[in-house]
């Protein structure tokens, strides 16, 4: 807590005086230090307003630090999921170019230069066993 320390010195009057004259009778605090007194008791007033402020934010945080516990176990959750939906899709797409691969040979002879176009996102959310139709470039388009 700073100090006040006055620039002047007190008149030699005031030093002169008893101790009775500089206390107040009501209180007995010196007037000499009343002023400091009343600062103190606004930096408690604040300090104490503050200390309201930081309990919240502590129960905040906490609230706030089980919510991003939740939040990271989705996110892992999520991120498996993911991993797993990616490996059966690439399952479905290396099933699918086989036969791809089947029906052009059926209908069209040996393959000798293949290329698939990207696959028709109806390949991916239809039944893949029921593709019938031959999408290379060497011949079909």
């Amino acid at each position: 807590m700073d100090r006040h320390i006055p620039m002047h010195a007190l008149p030699e009057e005031i030093q002169k005086m008893s101790p009775e004259e500089k206390v107040c009778k009501y209180c007995g605090v010196s007037y000499l230090i009343l002023h400091e007194f009343k600062a103190m008791e606004e930096k408690v007033k604040a300090m104490e307003k503050e200390m309201k402020f930081y309990q919240g934010s502590v129960e905040r945080e906490k609230k706030l630090q089980e919510k991003l516990q939740f939040l990271s176990q989705d996110f892992e959750q999520y991120k498996i999921d993911n991993e797993s939906k990616t490996e059966r899709l690439g399952t479905y797409v290396m099933f699918t170019t086989q036969r791809l691969v089947t029906i052009h040979r059926q209908t069209h002879g040996p393959v000798t230069s293949f290329a698939l176009l990207p696959l028709p996102s109806i390949l991916v959310t239809t039944n893949l066993i029921s593709v019938s139709m031959c999408f290379c470039y060497c011949c079909c388009f």
